[in-house]
């Protein structure tokens, strides 16, 4: 069967990334309404932009020089996209823009592939019961790259320290939302019926402690049961270890860390 793809390339100023009236250029890529952006390094004057043209005003050799980077990387995009249907494999963005920053086909397995792989296969072994933290990993992580990094997924050549860091503290940020839509909460004990994990803190603290992350890290909430709506105030994220330091100090009634 065949099937047709909607292609266009746009090259454009990041404005609101322009500073003493220089912006960056970029190129965006778009296959069936999805796209990807790459920037061409190269910084213009934003008076000099025409952006029905796409094309920079002037003939000094700046102008030139940009110009030619704009044809050249035009060329690139349409080779990369012409080879993809010529090899049969499907055309994405993301693939065409692989194909430019010359990457190989093992560098273009990306993380939520390699977890889909290692899920869809491992359950093959494992229990329901087990392999529903597998399921609440990936989760974590489409939510993650969708909210925090604006990205479907990631190439595995492209993960680094930083994205771990940023992951985890993603994690110790995250507030269990989802029961919430759901929970009819008249009295404290109510939490527990929704979060049965939850422990509430007593004296009189009108605080609750969650697990969150996977089970990985421990949060402290103050509630509020207004006339209309309970209201929850994150006061403490942390890990098991940490939270058991603190309960040893007997700060989990009053610690505010936010």
């Amino acid at each position: 069967m065949k099937t047709t793809n909607s292609f266009r390339v746009l090259f454009f100023l990041k404005k609101d990334k322009a500073h003493n009236g220089l912006a960056p250029l970029y190129v965006r890529i778009t296959v069936n309404k999805k796209f990807v952006d790459i920037s061409l390094k190269r910084r213009i004057k934003e008076n000099s932009w025409n952006n029905r043209l796409q094309k920079i005003s002037g003939i000094e050799n700046d102008a030139k020089e940009i110009q030619e980077k704009i044809r050249q990387m035009r060329t690139e995009i349409n080779s990369a996209y012409d080879d993809l249907r010529f090899c049969k494999e499907v055309v994405t963005a993301e693939a065409i823009k692989a194909k430019i920053e010359g990457m190989g086909e093992e560098e273009q397995i990306t993380l939520l592939f390699l977890i889909n792989y290692h899920n869809t296969e491992i359950a093959k072994l494992l229990e329901p019961g087990t392999m529903k933290n597998y399921y609440s990993t990936e989760r974590y992580v489409k939510e993650f790259s969708n909210k925090r990094k604006k990205k479907a997924d990631i190439y595995l050549s492209h993960l680094d320290y930083k994205f771990v860091i940023d992951f985890e503290i993603y994690l110790r940020q995250r507030a269990p939302v989802e029961k919430l839509k759901y929970a009819d909460w008249q009295q404290p004990g109510d939490i527990k019926s929704t979060y049965n994990t939850a422990d509430l803190l007593g004296k009189s603290s009108n605080r609750a402690v969650f697990d969150i992350g996977g089970n990985n890290y421990r949060m402290i909430c103050k509630y509020v049961f207004g006339s209309k709506q309970i209201h929850l105030f994150v006061g403490w994220i942390g890990t098991h270890a940490e939270y058991d330091k603190i309960c040893k100090q007997g700060d989990q009634h009053t610690v505010n860390l936010y």
